[in-house]
Parts: C-alpha cells; structure tokens; sequence
C-alpha cells in the first residue's frame, strides 16, 4: 500500500537529503519530490512504517561512522608508512621496508658481529652495526605501534559517537593524526 505523506517535512527533508544517495530502499520503494527535496509518498508493505526522526537519524550517524572509520584507516595508514627521522636519519616506514629492517634486525641476532649496509630514507648509505640496527628496528616498531595505537583511541571516539555533530568534532583529529 502506498500512503501519501500528509505532512512531508516530518521526514527532516536535511536528513533525507544527505541520504537519498545511499539509502536503496528509500530510492526504491519511496517518491521523491527532489525540488521540495522531501519525500511525498512510503511505500509501507516494503518499507514498513514511516520512519521517524530518530530512526533516519541513527541511519545516517551509522553511516557517517562507517565513512569517518575508513578516513581514520586510510590516514593511519599514510602516517604509518610516511616515514621517521631517526637521530637526524629519514628512515623508510613502507611496508616492504618494515620486512627488510625484521630481516636485519633478525640477521644481526644471530650474527651480533656483523655491519651492514642500509640505505637510509635519503638514499645514502650507512654502515650500521647490531646495536644500531636493532636501535633503529625498535624506533620503527615504536613508530608502527603508536600509529596503531592512535588510530584505536581515535575509533573507540567514533564508534561511541551518539550524533553527526559529535562526529564532526572528531573529524579535526583525523585530518590531523598524529601520536
């Protein structure tokens, strides 16, 4: 049955608007009036009944959520492998060079004796010893974790989160992540 909406502003046409694009049952089984930018009819034997405030609301916050995660993964991870300076020394914090520097850092274990030869995050080369290598292996591990570390403080923020508002409030703290 299809029940025209006697008074369409009560859908909070504000909500609707931001979530017409990616609400599929709304685009599908409700009308439209994109000039009004209101609903004007609910399809309610799909739909069921009209949804009230709160309900679009807790929708919409839901899904803020789910995008302010993905934006806080993202930039950790971008802040994870941009990189550290290590007594002066730009060090590589990519994925691969974190293999690379477990591997070194594993080789000089078992051969405490051995120098190796690393390229620096600037493409020079230095000679570096066991305690130097594991030096630089820790500051490394220290950097990943605190990344990782930030980026939970940070969800625990968004996933506690009651309203858009509280999560706008959060949105300065992506943009600028650091530990």
């Amino acid at each position: 049955m299809i029940v025209n909406i006697p008074n369409p502003r009560l859908f909070g046409a504000r909500k609707i608007v931001q979530l017409r694009n990616i609400s599929a049952p709304i685009r599908q089984h409700a009308t439209w009036d994109a000039e009004n930018q209101v609903f004007t009819s609910w399809d309610e034997s799909v739909l069921g009944a009209e949804p009230t405030i709160e309900e679009l609301e807790s929708s919409y916050v839901s899904t803020v959520k789910s995008v302010y995660s993905a934006k806080l993964a993202e930039k950790r991870y971008e802040v994870e492998i941009g990189g550290v300076l290590i007594n002066g020394v730009p060090v590589k914090t990519d994925r691969i060079s974190q293999m690379l520097l477990n591997g070194a850092v594993s080789f000089v274990g078992k051969r405490p004796t051995s120098t190796i030869k690393w390229k620096a995050g600037n493409g020079a080369f230095v000679e570096l010893n066991s305690a130097q290598i594991d030096a630089i292996g820790v500051a490394v591990a220290e950097h990943v974790q605190n990344c990782f570390s930030r980026e939970a403080e940070l969800a625990a923020l968004i996933d506690s989160a009651a309203t858009v508002a509280d999560l706008s409030a959060i949105d300065s703290q992506i943009i600028n992540f650091s530990y």
